[in-house]
């Protein structure tokens, strides 16, 4: 395990490779306190980024563990996600981003973002998104794949 800091926020990246398992590499956390946006989207480099297109039966999304307007950016901070979740098109969507508008809204606030994984791919089987709030940590997870 790697951990390592990016654009403001602590990421923990399994190196799997590094000791010869069949895993991918695959990024398992971020946490930080949320910040502006340090600068204006890079369309190119995201257009760029390895597609999660025909991993699913669903239509999926490059997503952020760190949302771009909470400060994140790309890199390890990118996986495979849901559209209907990342876009908040669903009803687990709308819960999804409200705490991610939550996180951004507030900049200074204590978050963490945790993959959950099922497989030993780097598709992520859920996520965990936390946001500290005054009267305590809360936390919900979130479904991302539905082949499993």
């Amino acid at each position: 395990m790697l951990e390592f800091d990016s654009d403001g926020a602590r990421f923990l990246f399994d190196l799997a490779s590094e000791i010869g398992a069949a895993q991918a590499d695959r990024t398992v956390a971020a946490w930080g306190r949320s910040r502006r946006a340090p600068r204006p989207r890079d369309e190119s480099y995201q257009r760029g980024y390895p597609s999660p297109r025909g991993r699913a039966a669903q239509p999926l999304d490059k997503g952020h563990m760190v949302a771009h307007a909470a400060g994140g950016t790309f890199g390890p901070n990118m996986f495979p996600q849901d559209r209907d979740l990342n876009r908040g098109w669903s009803t687990e969507g709308h819960r999804y981003r409200a705490l991610e508008r939550e996180i951004a809204n507030t900049p200074g606030t204590f978050f963490f973002c945790c993959l959950l994984y099922a497989d030993d791919t780097d598709f992520p089987a859920a996520i965990d998104l936390g946001v500290l709030r005054p009267d305590g940590l809360h936390v919900e997870r979130f479904r991302n794949r539905f082949d499993l």
